[in-house]
């Protein structure tokens, strides 16, 4: 009997054997899961981990919101605050199940507030939501660079 079904989670039978599965593929600390084991631990992730734009990752998710943040180089300087600020669109977000289908509609956040840091040099603020409909493996692509920016990429938040 795995961890999850001990619990008695929901679809416990498929969390298990993508966690085994994930066992065999790759180092369990490098594999960004919401809802699943981390160090014997089961975790509700604030943070699924970073993607380089462009890039491509593959995630672990149960149903719900997930929350797509820009991140991309500051201007420099030692300042903190927040304003409003419209991140660009990558070209070609999206994201779909890891098995194949349709890509899941994104919700376009316009005009949000952005934290800026001098501290790390970074400009962060939330561009899109997407609502994962089932537990399963999705990926997230961004095949293209965002023009005219430096160290783009998104945070994934559950």
């Amino acid at each position: 009997m795995g961890l999850f079904k001990k619990l008695g989670l929901p679809n416990a039978e498929q969390l298990d054997d993508v966690a085994r599965r994930s066992l065999t593929r790759n180092p369990l600390k490098d594999n960004p899961v919401t809802g699943a084991i981390r160090g014997s631990q089961l975790v509700r992730a604030g943070k699924l981990g970073r993607m380089p734009i462009p890039g491509e990752t593959t995630v672990m998710l149960q149903p719900g919101k997930l929350r797509l943040t820009y991140q991309e180089k500051g201007t420099g300087g030692l300042y903190g605050g927040t304003k409003i600020y419209v991140p660009p669109r990558p070209p070609g977000l999206e994201v779909r199940p890891a098995g194949g289908g349709e890509a899941l509609p994104l919700e376009w956040i316009s005009g949000t507030n952005a934290v800026r840091s001098g501290f790390t040099n970074k400009t962060t603020a939330l561009l899109a939501e997407v609502q994962i409909p089932a537990t399963g493996e999705y990926t997230i692509s961004a095949p293209r660079p965002v023009p005219a920016r430096e160290d783009v990429q998104l945070l994934l938040d559950a």
